[in-house]
């Protein structure tokens, strides 16, 4: 008889008891920069030989010429700063390609677009319409109704001065009225204007104004029979259909029925 042993369970992996116990191992492992040993490269090295033969020109090294070295670390210097002007200005297309996908999305306002957009179509459309609606703004006119200063006439000058005894002002007696009546502001009145020939007088209204006795009449009605008898002497009897030449209803039905 063969008897199979059960397989033992894995392990758990051993973690420290305590998170401090943790932090403490792991500042041990930490190294300051004034303690990390110095950067050795060795000339000889494929990529070093290739990168200095990339800044001057050459891989032959010469260590001991001082103006050899001062050189390198010139090309070194200056080939960093154009390594450093090229990410930054990726690093900028990349935020305007940004910003421009947000605006276009809506999330940034179109008045708050870089200038780089100007050119854009969207935005070469946005001024174009701004600048139609500013026209047509400027086309419309405004009429401001003029407010006045007083409610009522009055024919007394203010006095220019709160001193009023000295400089003559009159004070209303008791009894005077203080509103006058509106006809005193209207200027000619109706009759004066039909003498001056400015209205006309009923009479030449009337001439110029013909209406027939019949409309006259009919105007003059007060029932609906009235207007109906007085119409039919004004217009005269219409003519209607003959009763001869009327179909009955029963032919009509028949004719539908024979049909269908």
């Amino acid at each position: 008889m063969v008897q199979f042993a059960e397989p033992e369970p894995p392990k758990p992996s051993e973690r420290p008891k305590t998170r401090q116990q943790g932090l403490d191992q792991l500042g041990k492992r930490i190294v300051r920069w004034w303690e990390k040993e110095s950067i050795q490269y060795a000339f000889n090295i494929p990529q070093v030989r290739t990168r200095i033969e990339k800044l001057m020109g050459t891989n032959y090294v010469s260590l001991t010429d001082r103006n050899y070295m001062q050189k390198l670390q010139e090309r070194i210097l200056e080939d960093y700063e154009e390594q450093m002007q090229k990410r930054i200005k990726v690093r900028q297309e990349e935020e305007m390609e940004r910003v421009k996908n947000l605006v276009l999305a809506g999330k940034i306002p179109l008045d708050q677009a870089p200038p780089e957009m100007a050119q854009h179509p969207i935005m070469l459309i946005e001024n174009y319409c701004n600048q139609k609606i500013a026209e047509r703004r400027a086309k419309i006119k405004i009429y401001r109704v003029k407010i006045p200063t007083y409610l009522y006439w009055d024919d007394t000058p203010d006095p220019p001065s709160g001193l009023s005894i000295e400089s003559g002002h009159v004070f209303r007696q008791q009894g005077e009225k203080l509103c006058h009546p509106v006809e005193l502001h209207l200027g000619a009145s109706q009759d004066e204007d039909i003498e001056n020939g400015y209205l006309m007088g009923s009479e030449q209204y009337d001439n110029i104004k013909y209406e027939s006795s019949l409309v006259k009449r009919l105007m003059a009605c007060e029932t609906v029979e009235e207007m109906y008898a007085l119409a039919d002497d004004i217009i005269g009897v219409l003519k209607t259909i003959d009763d001869s030449s009327r179909v009955p209803e029963d032919n009509i039905s028949d004719t539908l029925v024979s049909a269908t």
